[in-house]
This record gives structure tokens, sequence and C-alpha cells, in this order.
């Protein structure tokens, strides 16, 4: 959670998923606005599809989401930073080690959360968030997904009439 507004913004990303890092590009400047200016509460849900995992025979979804949690647990201010950083770097193959997440984390400002990056100690809690992400209308699950105060949004690309003008 970032930020304190009265409008609640949900988004539950994966950060292997090149459509979360085509959402940052468009939605991220404007949620980072209203978080700064004191609109939003904006509530990060990392996640790990396990198609995306599968196809690419790697598991870096499960561990950078968990590292998200742990950078989270110290700051969620850095845990901001973080997602930014990851959602908008080219992730390929194995994506990054965990001495590189570990390093992301120290940019970011938080250190000392190595053990927590390494045992991968959120991931149960990531599988669980997986299971969570809301149903699209058609009834589909995917990422990215936006809720803003309790309703879906289904994304047109607009962010004015995707998230803008739906905050009270």
């Amino acid at each position: 959670m970032v930020g304190d507004g009265a409008n609640e913004v949900d988004v539950w990303f994966d950060f292997y998923c090149p459509h979360c890092q085509d959402f940052e590009d468009v939605y991220g400047p404007t949620l980072e606005e209203l978080v700064s200016s004191g609109d939003i509460t904006l509530n990060m849900h990392p996640v790990a599809l396990s198609g995306l995992n599968a196809a690419s025979g790697t598991d870096f979804s499960e561990r950078s989401a968990s590292a998200l949690y742990c950078v989270a647990t110290q700051d969620a201010d850095a845990a901001f930073a973080f997602t930014q950083t990851l959602l908008t770097a080219d992730v390929t193959g194995a994506g990054w080690t965990d001495d590189e997440l570990i390093s992301l984390a120290a940019d970011s400002g938080v250190t000392g959360i190595d053990d927590c990056i390494t045992k991968r100690t959120y991931v149960d809690y990531v599988d669980a968030q997986t299971r969570e992400i809301p149903a699209s209308p058609s009834g589909g699950q995917g990422t990215p997904t936006l809720v803003i105060n309790g309703e879906y949004i289904s994304l047109t690309g607009d962010v004015n009439a995707d998230i803008v003008n739906r905050l009270n």
C-alpha cells in the first residue's frame, strides 16, 4: 500500500508480463502523480501467472513478487520505486537473479533483506494473491488488472477515462 488518499486503487500485475510493462508505461506516471498528490491509496498486488512462468521456463514471477513483499515490509515508498524499476525493464529469459533483485532493492533504498529474497519468504502469499485476481466482466482473470474503489476497470488505454474520471 502506497499513499493515503481516499480513493482505493488496486493493481494486480506480474513482473514477467509484457502487458503489465505496457500498463506501467501508460498508467504508471498518472498513478505516481495521484499517489504523490494524496488523491489515491495504491494497493499493489504482484502475482505469478503460471502460464508465463511455464512458457519462459523460469520462476521469475514468483521470485520477483516475493522480493517486492520483502521490500514492502521495510518501506512502502521503496516498494513503489522497486515496482517501477522492475516493470520498466525488459525482462527476458530467466529474469534477474536473486543477487540482482537484492541490488535493485538496495537501489530503491532497502537493504538487509537478502535472506528474505533468497529464501523466497513470500512465495506462498504471492500464490494466494494470484488466486485472488478479480475476474473481468467476461469471467477471465489475468494481468494487468485495475480496480478502483471496488469497481473492475476494463482498460482502454485512456488514462483519464480509466482512472482520473473515476475518482471521487
